[in-house]
């Protein structure tokens, strides 16, 4: 499973609220420690053909 709370750039995430979810949240707003929301829809970064 990745770790969808794993963005250096953020700083650490807490997850608020998930509005879509599929084996893991997919939609979902997070807020980091300085206390910034985002909404975050996660997507596969693998190419399937």
């Amino acid at each position: 499973m990745i770790d969808i709370l794993n963005i250096p750039e953020l700083g650490k995430l807490e997850i608020v609220e998930t509005y879509e979810y599929y084996d893991q949240p997919v939609l979902y707003s997070c807020r980091n420690a300085a206390g910034h929301l985002y909404l975050v829809v996660a997507a596969d970064e693998t190419i399937n053909t």
